[in-house]
């Protein structure tokens, strides 16, 4: 429910969100542009108990979906929305970025939602903390443009995009394998390398 004419309580739950999406339907007020910054805070550290990843995915990809399933019911469907999606700590971008690992199931809904809902334009902007009125016109830069990009980041005044580039491994020195025949290896991903293996 609203607090005043301009101000209501911070979303969290579904209920939440389709309340404020029917006050501002009532209203005739019209969404064009959309800034989450549920993510955007201080490094949290690493997770170690169930508790702190279910809390970090309320503020996450909950609180996107939540968000986006409101939009869904009272959107037109004839003009688009731009929805940035701001963390920190989110993307690993230069060597020395910590990294809240809690953040990135947001980045998978990010990229469905780019294929299931062609009038959301969906994109997630990781931006350093220390940076307010920096960070500021980079998100005013991103609203200018309809952009494609889904994964964001600025460092050091630079836009920079995820992506896959070419690689012409012949132009590389060959290394020698590390695996043993007959060896058994346990292969893991996103977990930086770590790898075990049995002879």
């Amino acid at each position: 429910h609203e607090v005043s004419q301009s101000r209501y309580p911070q979303p969290g739950t579904a209920n939440h969100y389709q309340q404020l999406m029917a006050s501002l339907s009532k209203r005739k007020i019209i969404l064009g542009n959309i800034i989450h910054l549920g993510t955007y805070q201080d490094y949290q550290g690493e997770i170690s108990t169930i508790e702190q990843l279910e809390k970090a995915q309320e503020r996450g990809i909950y609180d996107l979906l939540f968000l986006v399933q409101a939009l869904a019911k009272i959107h037109d469907f004839n003009s688009k929305i731009q929805l940035l999606f701001v963390s920190s700590y989110s993307q690993f971008v230069i060597e020395n970025d910590e990294i809240g690992y809690e953040k990135s199931p947001v980045l998978g809904l990010i990229k469905t939602l780019a294929q299931e809902l062609p009038w959301l334009n969906t994109r997630h902007v990781d931006l350093p903390l220390n940076q307010t009125e920096i960070n500021v016109s980079y998100l005013l830069q991103e609203l200018s443009v309809l952009s494609k990009e889904r994964e964001i980041a600025y460092r050091n005044g630079k836009r920079l995009i995820a992506g896959l580039e070419k690689v012409n491994l012949l132009q590389h020195t060959q290394q020698e394998l590390p695996f043993k025949s007959g060896g058994i290896y346990l292969i893991t991903g996103g977990l930086g390398g770590i790898y075990r293996d049995w002879e």
